[in-house]
């Protein structure tokens, strides 16, 4: 028994051996390289974050009406963050840590002056990394947070008493054709100008304000159908669907019912065109975040004080 028990205690030490031994020799683990999709959504987070803290500075001397624009830029700021994920800390050792180009730090005057200024650069920033964005869903979040802050240096603007060009003009296609054919564009046009004749019912069936909101509206709604019905050649064919009349909700005769309605109906819009940047050609992007922040402020003309940190996107 004593020989038995000496060559189980060998075979056991002759096995711990050998696993150290495998141990040693396994290779470190290679460094860390984000893609494309992950340098754009940490550069994301690392300017919203500045965006935060420029907000947080300039919120101390603020006051009214100007902290309640700031304080919702600080609440929409901190929701675009978590949205993204926050700012990538590794764990790593440095030697296994991604590296990363140094990224530009921009400066703004610690005012209400300046944090409009750098709303319409974060602004900017997230339309432009709509149209490059490679990932669909990062490419939905970036126009939606484009809109927001455009909306939000709008409104800062307005309490502060500034000039304020809008970020996103109005003017959609510029005369250039949409290329996207996912929908087909024929049911964009049929869309727009079912969306036209609902106004006109509403007015015909409303007294002012309401007569008149909706019957711009409409106009509005309408003309965009006809043009870009025009710009891609769908007028006049087969494809064009456009209808007489279409079918429409029952509540249009009561005034709540009619404005909560008009409510909807843009935010279905604002969804419409949110969904389509994720599979858009890069080339139609930027008409779609245009589009996107129209129908946001449509829907703000209808609904002022509802403003929406991810316009367009589901709750």
């Amino acid at each position: 028994m004593p020989t038995l028990r000496r060559l189980v205690a060998l075979v056991l030490a002759t096995g711990l051996l050998t696993g150290c031994g495998l141990r040693v020799e396994t290779p470190a683990p290679a460094p860390l390289v984000p893609d494309a999709a992950e340098q754009a959504r940490d550069l994301a987070a690392y300017r919203t974050n500045d965006l935060m803290t420029l907000a947080n500075q300039v919120r101390p001397t603020a006051t009214e009406p100007v902290k309640a624009v700031v304080d919702q830029v600080l609440a929409t700021s901190w929701a675009h963050y978590r949205g993204l994920g926050g700012i990538y800390y590794s764990a790593y050792p440095p030697e296994l840590s991604p590296t990363s180009e140094p990224r530009e730090v921009r400066t703004y005057p610690v005012d209400a002056e300046g944090l409009v200024a750098a709303l319409v650069d974060a602004a900017a920033d997230a339309a432009d990394g709509t149209v490059a964005a490679t990932d669909p869903d990062l490419a939905r979040l970036f126009a939606s947070m484009a809109v927001a802050r455009a909306q939000l240096a709008a409104d800062l603007a307005a309490a502060t008493g500034q000039e304020f060009t809008p970020v996103f003009g109005p003017e959609l296609w510029a005369g250039a054709a949409p290329t996207l054919d996912d929908p087909p564009v024929a049911d964009l046009v049929t869309h727009l100008d079912s969306l036209g004749y609902g106004f006109e019912v509403m007015a015909a069936r409303q007294a002012d304000p309401i007569r008149s909101h909706a019957l711009a509206d409409a106009a509005h709604l309408r003309s965009l159908a006809a043009e870009l019905a025009e710009l891609t050649g769908v007028a006049g064919t087969a494809a064009d669907t456009r209808l007489g009349a279409y079918q429409l909700p029952n509540d249009l005769r009561d005034p709540a019912g009619a404005v909560g309605t008009a409510v909807g109906w843009y935010a279905s819009l604002a969804t419409t065109w949110a969904s389509l940047i994720g599979t858009a050609p890069a080339a139609d992007r930027a008409w779609l975040i245009r589009a996107l922040a129209a129908a946001e402020d449509a829907r703000l003309a209808w609904a002022p004080g509802t403003f929406d940190p991810f316009p367009g996107l589901p709750d």
